[in-house]
């Protein structure tokens, strides 16, 4: 999970052309102790951490739409025709940019 928040900020950071940033990082039920740990790890990474935290995705909707976008691409990555259907018909309309195998 590390690796790819790692990666995904990188990748951002690159496109934009970004020089100065702090990256809020926020995961569906991570605790306290997990949030430190990922926390240092992406420190490590060379990531620039300003917090990452963890909440319940029913108190968070970009949470929710995380989960249901996730959802989504995995059931088209395992697939189903009528979720590809979908997936393409997202990134055709720019709703989903890129995705990443």
């Amino acid at each position: 999970m590390v690796l790819v928040i790692a990666q995904a900020i990188n990748l951002y950071i690159e496109r934009n052309d970004i020089k100065e940033y702090k990256a809020t990082i926020v995961i569906d039920g991570l605790k306290k102790t997990e949030a430190k740990r990922v926390a240092k790890s992406l420190r490590l990474l060379g990531i620039k951490i300003r917090k990452v935290r963890g909440e319940k995705d029913e108190s968070n909707a970009l949470l929710r739409l995380s989960d249901a976008l996730a959802g989504l691409i995995r059931e088209a990555d395992e697939g189903s025709d009528q979720y590809k259907r979908l997936v393409n018909k997202f990134q055709k309309e720019k709703v989903i940019n890129e995705l990443l195998a």
